[in-house]
């Protein structure tokens, strides 16, 4: 079971619940994930494609100023792969959210998403991790619709997000939506 950190922080007013959790950017190789993180931590793009070997953290918080919460998010950036299996078990255990990050331009991504949440299912319960679908590269052509991109997240119980890293494109939305689905997880 997911367990948070969690203080009250007094002298604001109302009580304001901080916790610490850690979220997955998961997808496919070359889907945008680093320059998702890249964009929504340092507001930077960069059209050069950095291959994430195996993991990379980053710390972010986000307030949630009308819950009384705010989160620390380690923000895991696992490399991608073309099979889910391929990453570490260990890489999905506590979990609390997860981004899974399908390209707009290339369908088999999109289709891909179900087996990235088997995957983070099979180390955390499903009623503990919240998920966030993040269509990205949107400023492109897409090769799917909305009829197809509504189908997957409802079947993964998630909201989705059409995203661009390279224009900031419901970014920063993409990991609010997270951060409020998270806390109404614990």
């Amino acid at each position: 079971m997911n367990t948070p950190y969690e203080k009250v922080m007094s002298g604001n007013p109302g009580e304001i619940r901080e916790y610490r959790k850690k979220i997955c950017l998961l997808g496919e190789y070359a889907v945008g994930k680093t320059s998702l993180v890249r964009r929504y931590v340092n507001d930077v793009f960069d059209d050069l494609y950095i291959l994430t070997i195996g993991v990379k953290v980053t710390s972010k918080e986000v307030l949630l100023k009308d819950k009384g919460a705010k989160f620390t998010f380690a923000i895991w950036d696992i490399g991608g792969h073309l099979d889910p299996t391929d990453v570490p078990e260990t890489y999905y255990i506590n979990t609390a959210g997860a981004i899974l990050v399908c390209d707009a331009t290339r369908r088999e991504t999109l289709d891909k998403c179900r087996d990235w949440v088997q995957m983070l299912y099979g180390q955390n319960s499903p009623e503990d991790v919240a998920i966030i679908i993040a269509a990205n590269k949107s400023d492109l052509e897409r090769t799917f619709g909305d009829d197809e991109l509504k189908k997957v997240a409802k079947e993964l119980n998630a909201k989705f997000f059409y995203t661009s890293a390279k224009n900031g494109e419901n970014v920063e939305k993409s990991f609010f939506a997270l951060a409020q689905a998270v806390l109404e997880k614990i």
